[in-house]
């Protein structure tokens, strides 16, 4: 009964690091405990009948040098995954204690580990790392954590677009055809580099057939006038001589037309082109851009971003993540930024219909601590399908 008695915390301890080791890795509950029983037991009874005779059962002083030969030689094969490891294990053991119970107990565990000293996992690439070597090698299948493909090229346009102006260098004017659901129309734009959106009044949104719902989106613009608050209406392109944008979002500002134009052509345009001016030929040359195809700028106003972190009795941290679309096209995928407590997670939400919704559920690492958390839209796709 001694024996017993001295053997089970050791056996114990290591029959949990071993079995959290498995979940960790992603075993299935029951095989990695019965890798980690079998993993503390039948070495520590070896070691037992190898130098006390042929007696097969558990000594105690067997029991706690295999348990500290597996405690200290687990960072040299798994760094960073002793402590988490004895956690996880921990709470599986005594699951049955309740889920409260059983992650105070699982703390314990991985706080008497750590007293072992420092076990420090690797530092991970940040988001935009991470995205930077996924782009300089070719792509895996897509999954829910992956940035996607860029969007297919919105009409066989030309590279690069020429465009006479009118007015001086301080007061640039040039002619833009903006697309409506019923009709387009030529208009005249002051080109502003420093306007986010691109503005019109709304005489052009009825020449355009379209009208401003009593719930759409609004934002703070910064005019030559003061600060203004603006709804936003979505035009179906705005082409740049041969060359169209689709699915612009576009102010409503009547402060930002005047007599010479209709409104501003802002940077969720300009900025999908290199943009050179000539003043000697009087002309702006726009230049599209290799890789513009990223629209977060004009949907992040058109989607509703909502998660809910749950944190199961084994540990296991799930984060369903909601996207709502009110925009009248659909947002074919969308790399939503999860912060929690100075970790970064990146989710992609794929397909999201008009003025419809989609979900999607990952599982976080089982470290994470997201009982505080920031949510940043920091890439989006229009479905593009007018030139088809």
């Amino acid at each position: 009964m001694g024996r017993i008695v001295l053997a089970a915390p050791p056996l114990a301890l290591a029959t949990a690091t071993l079995t959290g080791l498995g979940l960790v890795h992603g075993l299935p509950t029951g095989l990695a405990l019965a890798a980690g029983v079998g993993m503390s037991f039948l070495p520590a009874i070896g070691l037992g009948t190898l130098f006390s005779g042929s007696e097969k059962t558990i000594r105690g002083w067997s029991a706690w040098v295999w348990c500290a030969a597996v405690l200290l030689a687990l960072p040299l094969y798994f760094p960073g995954d002793r402590e988490l490891a004895t956690q996880e294990g921990t709470r599986h053991l005594v699951g049955w204690l309740g889920p409260a119970n059983a992650d105070s107990l699982g703390r314990a565990a991985g706080a008497v580990v750590g007293l072992l000293g420092s076990d420090s996992r690797p530092l991970a690439p940040s988001i935009d790392e991470a995205l930077q070597e996924r782009s300089k090698s070719t792509p895996p299948s897509p999954s829910a954590s992956q940035v996607p493909p860029p969007a297919k090229r919105e009409a066989a346009a030309p590279e690069t677009v020429r465009i006479p102006y009118l007015g001086d260098k301080s007061s640039l004017r040039i002619e833009a055809h903006v697309d409506g659901p019923e009709s387009g129309e030529l208009f005249t734009l002051l080109f502003d580099t420093g306007a986010t959106f691109t503005t019109l009044n709304r005489e052009s949104l009825d020449a355009l057939g379209l009208s401003i719902p009593p719930d759409a989106p609004r934002v703070t613009l910064q005019t030559a006038n003061g600060r203004l608050e603006a709804e936003l209406v979505l035009v179906d392109a705005i082409w740049l001589g041969d060359s169209p944008v689709e699915w612009v979002t576009v102010a409503v500002c009547e402060s930002c037309a005047s007599k010479t134009s209709v409104g501003l052509l802002g940077l969720n345009v300009s900025q999908r082109f290199q943009v050179a001016l000539d003043h000697d030929r009087r002309e702006i040359s726009f230049e599209r851009r290799g890789s513009g195809d990223d629209r977060s700028l004009d949907i992040r106003n058109w989607l509703r971003i909502r998660s809910q972190v749950t944190k199961h009795w084994d540990g296991r941290i799930e984060v369903d993540l909601q996207g709502f679309n009110d925009a009248r096209q659909e947002i074919r995928s969308a790399v939503v930024r999860l912060e929690c407590s100075g970790q970064s997670f990146a989710i992609q939400l794929d397909a999201i219909p008009p003025l419809g919704e989609a979900s999607v559920q990952v599982e976080l690492p089982r470290e994470a601590d997201c009982s505080e958390q920031e949510l940043e839209l920091t890439r989006a796709y229009w479905g593009l399908d007018r030139f088809e």
